[in-house]
């Protein structure tokens, strides 16, 4: 919530009048004016939903009113100067619960991830949601979303060979509320898959040059 003063240059009566606050020149509020003395009129404009983070300009504005009183001139409309409010992301923090140490070669494996905000999520604002990703080495192996709880699960992955750690990502959610975050890094030795080699002759004695 906000308040706000408006101020008459000349006689008139705005009392009950609404007036309104703008965040990004839309209408997120509205309050209603009650006079204070001294020309002057003030109001408690309560915000009607949760602001996403980021960085918002807020504007005041007084559409005009007209009391109806006979000879009682009308208010003419006028509006604050922007004021810029910062909302930061609500940290978070990103942890794999499930991984291999040790995986064979082109073998599929699951490993699970699990992203967790301090933030209390009041009733109106968006929860943790999004998507993370596994990465080996650092670089992209699967994205996947998060489940209602903040898990997230990567499914049938093959690490190339060579990887030596493997770590998760959490990418933030659609509106923007949530910082990413990353986890510390997991071991993992990709092993070599053992292999036979067989020969076979078509003939067991040939003549030369053949």
């Amino acid at each position: 919530s906000l308040t706000a003063t408006v101020t008459l240059d000349g006689p008139s009566f705005i009392m009950g009048a609404p007036i309104n606050v703008l965040v990004d020149g839309v209408v997120e509020g509205t309050g209603v004016l009650i006079y204070i003395g001294e020309g002057k009129y003030w109001a408690l404009i309560p915000m009607t939903r949760y602001i996403s983070a980021g960085t918002h300009d807020v504007v005041v504005s007084f559409p005009g009113y007209s009391s109806g009183i006979p000879f009682v001139q009308d208010a003419l409309p006028s509006a604050s100067q922007p004021m810029t409010l910062t909302i930061e992301q609500a940290s978070t923090t990103t942890e794999i619960t499930s991984a291999p140490a040790s995986v064979p070669a082109f073998t599929p494996t699951d490993v699970t991830a699990q992203v967790t905000s301090n933030r209390v999520v009041p009733s109106g604002m968006s929860t943790l949601d999004g998507s993370a990703a596994l990465l080996a080495d650092g670089e992209t192996l699967a994205t996947a979303a998060l489940a209602a709880d903040g898990s997230v699960a990567f499914d049938d992955v093959v690490v190339p060979f060579g990887t030596t750690e493997l770590s998760a990502e959490y990418l933030g959610d659609e509106a923007g509320n949530y910082a990413v975050s990353a986890s510390d890094p997991s071991p993992i030795e990709v092993t070599e898959l053992a292999t036979d080699t067989d020969l076979t002759l078509s003939a067991t004695q040939v003549r030369a040059g053949d």
